[in-house]
């Protein structure tokens, strides 16, 4: 949902997700909305909604397992997605196809792109942070 909170008042409910949502990210020039979390079998994607419209104007699917953390980069044209399994990727999002992916190898919690979207931070339930170097054409 999108409240305005000065007036603390509902502007508008999204639709689409069926099960928990555990990461919600804005685009940097906030018209669009990502979300993801649960899902059961093939039935986990990230959604996008443009902030006007109540319904989803993309799924990215991609992930078999439940996706713990999105994130825009700086131009709003890629997004991170993280997977519990520790599925990373990042997604061109004119394109709605994965355009870097890696396989942590741990049940993995949190990701974090820097600021120029060069590097991927990510946490793990082993203790350890690794950090990523994200190729250019993913940039």
């Amino acid at each position: 949902r999108l409240f305005d909170i000065e007036k603390g008042v509902e502007l508008m409910k999204f639709t689409g997700p069926e099960y928990a949502l555990y990461s919600v990210a804005i685009s940097h020039d906030g018209n669009t909305i990502a979300a993801a979390g649960m899902g059961i079998g093939q039935e986990r994607a990230v959604y996008l909604w443009n902030k006007t419209k109540a319904e989803p104007s993309k799924l990215l699917k991609g992930h078999d397992d439940d996706i713990y953390r999105v994130q825009f980069n700086a131009k709003s044209t890629r997004l991170l997605s993280l997977g519990y399994s520790g599925s990373l990727k990042i997604w061109d999002l004119q394109a709605g196809k994965v355009v870097y992916e890696e396989s942590i190898g741990a049940v993995s919690y949190s990701a974090r792109l820097s600021a120029d979207g060069k590097q991927v931070v990510t946490s793990s339930n082993d203790r350890t942070a690794r950090l990523w170097a994200i190729p250019a054409n993913a940039q």
